[in-house]
């Protein structure tokens, strides 16, 4: 049987099982097929570094419930956001795609709305990467000044040099994506031992290396001390568990570099799904050991960096808590160099799909480097830009994090709450086939729990709102959607038509078996 020729040619390639038009294989053809099923698990664990993610937001945890807000919250959080990864582990198997969530939805979708819902969740995607940049940068750069002032007590950073480092963090990420692109297969696997080691060492040094003794079982297990304001525990217990949810993301990092690896639809999900687990397995012993070093609960809350603080309160050793903040910041660093790798990806992507100003331009993929050198630098742009929020508001600037997580995990879910409503029956023959029952428990978990922490992302983290802790991410979201809305009216809508694919002819491959078998 053979196939007219259209608009779109679909390009199957036995081997990689990618699906792209000829003008998207133009730029995806020069990205090199050199990651593998371990590589891209190594990004994965390297993007949540859940174990220093977790312990760079503690502060905040002991705010909401001390010592048992540490060690509760991020097993749960670890069984919402796995489930989340199993769900869209299972859409990256039925459409392997470095474009990723917005790809999905636009598969998924009814046809009278598929373009815009995919547009929305791109840029949702795509926002949510660039708040990374500036989360991951701004930590990196906190830790290097905090070191410091270890020490040296004497030494106070002021706020325009906090931004130079923080911008120097992010270029220095940049620079090992582009001059060490041919290794970014083995950069992954050192980054996630590195991050391992740095958890072994800082693991077995609070513990070996304590002053005072440990806490009584009570202090860690179940004395919830809120002190956030809020007279109920259960609301303090839910921002705790949002506020886990950092150190978890980054699941979908492994189906942006679809393009660079062979057979996707059975590799992809697998590392998408494994470092979620390996995070919790990891994570969870590093911050029951920290709960029982912690001596002063006031202190902590109160630090400019509460990490540290544990650390030398535990030690009483300035160059031993340099060391491990040191090991602290290495992974966070890999963290950022991971981020950038997955997501320059797929903002590329969204470019060549026309869903952004200047399409050919960011998503070029450098014929030398053979990487997307210009979506790294628009990405740069933005934390460059956005870093500025710090010079005036620290503030302003903290909600990065929270629009990160905001964002990000709406976008997870925009596909699976397609699925919710229009059924699981429209999904193809695919790799990875969660089935009806517990794909439709997956899917319909994943939304509401989204649904759920994407409203205490935006609540504020004290009862008595002033100026220096209002939770400013409602405003950011605001920001962005209109700013998305005016775009999409003022030309987006006539470039972006969605993933440069022929639908017709996907259906035709897959029901030959020709295609992603």
């Amino acid at each position: 049987m053979s196939i007219e020729k259209t608009k779109f040619e679909v390009s199957v390639d036995a081997e990689v099982g990618s699906i792209s038009s000829p003008e998207a294989h133009g730029e995806t053809d020069k990205l090199r097929v050199q990651f593998s099923t371990l590589s891209l698990i190594s990004l994965g664990f390297g993007i949540a570094c859940t174990w220093a993610g977790y312990g760079s937001s503690v502060g905040a945890t002991y705010l909401y419930g001390g010592a048992p807000a540490v060690v509760w919250t991020l097993p749960i959080a670890c069984l919402y956001l796995g489930l989340v990864a199993v769900g869209m582990a299972e859409l990256a198997s039925a459409y392997p795609s470095s474009g990723g969530q917005y790809h999905w939805t636009y598969m998924v979708s009814p046809d009278n709305c598929k373009v815009f819902l995919s547009y929305l969740c791109g840029w949702m995607m795509t926002v949510a990467s660039w708040f990374a940049g500036c989360s991951l940068s701004q930590i990196c750069a906190g830790y290097t000044f905090n070191m410091a002032s270890v020490g040296n007590p004497d030494f106070a950073a002021t706020q325009w040099q906090l931004y130079l480092l923080y911008v120097l963090y992010y270029f220095m990420a940049t620079a090992v994506n582009v001059f060490a692109s041919k290794w970014l297969s083995h950069v992954n696997n050192v980054i996630m031992a590195c991050s391992i080691i740095g958890l072994l060492v800082s693991f077995l040094a609070i513990l070996i290396c304590h002053k005072a003794g440990f806490r009584s079982n009570d202090f860690v297990w179940t004395d919830y001390v809120n002190s956030t304001g809020w007279s109920s525990d259960g609301l303090a217990f839910l921002l705790a568990i949002g506020n886990a949810c950092f150190s978890l993301l980054g699941a979908d990092g492994a189906s942006h570099l679809t393009d660079e690896i062979d057979q996707p639809a059975k590799k992809v999900p697998i590392a998408m799904i494994v470092p979620s687990f390996m995070g919790f397995i990891t994570a969870w012993p590093f911050c029951i050991a920290f709960a029982y070093v912690t001596k002063d609960l006031a202190s902590v809350m109160n630090s400019s960096f509460p990490i540290t603080e544990v650390y030398y309160t535990a030690t009483g050793n300035a160059s031993l808590t340099i060391f491990i903040a040191f090991m602290n910041m290495i992974s966070m660093f890999g963290g950022l160099i991971g981020s950038l790798q997955a997501f320059s990806r797929s903002t590329a992507a969204l470019a060549r799909d026309g869903g952004m100003p200047f399409p050919h331009f960011f998503g070029r993929v450098n014929s030398t480097w053979r990487v997307p050198i210009n979506a790294m630098f628009l990405e740069g742009a933005f934390v460059v830009l956005y870093g500025l929020a710090q010079l005036g508001s620290s503030v302003a600037f903290s909600a990065a994090v929270n629009s990160l997580c905001l964002f990000l995990m709406i976008s997870y879910c925009f596909p699976q709450a397609i699925l919710l409503v229009r059924g699981r029956s429209i999904l193809p023959e695919r790799y990875l086939d969660l089935g009806f029952y517990f794909g439709y428990f997956v899917n319909a978990t994943s939304v509401v729990l989204t649904a759920l922490f994407g409203v205490l992302f935006c609540y504020p983290s004290y009862k008595d709102i002033t100026l220096q802790n209002m939770n400013w991410v409602s405003v950011t979201a605001v920001g962005v959607i209109v700013i998305l809305m005016v775009g999409w009216f003022c030309g987006l809508n006539k470039t972006f038509k969605g993933p440069a694919v022929d639908l017709e002819k996907i259906k035709f491959l897959r029901e030959e078996g020709v295609l992603l078998k």
